[in-house]
Parts: C-alpha cells; structure tokens; sequence
C-alpha cells in the first residue's frame, strides 16, 4: 500500500474509534441511567432492553441486522463491513466500559 492509502486508512479508523467512544459516552453516561430513548437501531436496543432485561450491548447487533440486510443489497460492501465492525465495538465498549452518570436531572432544563 502506498503511504497516502495507510495515512487515510488509519484516519478512518481513529474517525470511526472516536465516534464509538463518543456513542457509548453518551449511552451510558446520559441515556441509559436517565431512562431516555435514542432514535434508530439503538433506540429500540434500548427499549427492548428496558422491556426484556436483557443487556443492550447484546441486543444492539441483533437489531441492526435487518438494516445489515438491506445494506448488502443497497450499498457498497466496504461500508457494510466498516458498519458492521463499528456496531461490534460500541456493542463491546458499553459492555465492558462503568462510566458514572453525567446527571440524573431529566427536567431538560425547565423553568421552575
């Protein structure tokens, strides 16, 4: 591989590293220990977590395999596998990360 395809490889990978780390700060340090729901793939993760006690971290690949499905049918392979490896690793790092909660005030900011 020539030096510019390495360069731009490794700033893909920090990008996408950086985004886990942000996502799973976000679950675990606002999202989950104030009980709100996320859109998407992780929002019904965390619903479905909420209903059946079972840990996000395990339902989060499960529910995204239908949109998985689609991709490899829709879009470019590359990035179904970035996409694929970027949801193991936010799944692995909620696992296995015990961040404290940033707050456990829901009021959003309403006036008193």
């Amino acid at each position: 591989m020539e030096w510019n395809k390495i360069k731009n490889r490794l700033l893909e990978v920090t990008q996408i590293g950086f985004a886990i780390f942000l996502a799973s700060v976000g679950l675990k340090m606002f999202l989950l220990p104030n009980g709100f729901l996320d859109g998407g793939a992780t929002g019904i993760a965390i619903l479905l977590s909420e209903l059946y006690n079972v840990d996000i971290s395990v339902l989060l690949p499960m529910v995204s395999i239908p949109f998985f499905i689609i991709g490899f049918f829709t879009i470019d392979k590359n990035i179904l596998i970035k996409s694929f490896l970027a949801i193991l690793c936010l799944s692995l790092v909620i696992h296995f990360e015990n961040f404290e909660p940033i707050t456990n005030d829901t009021s959003m900011g309403k006036m008193n």
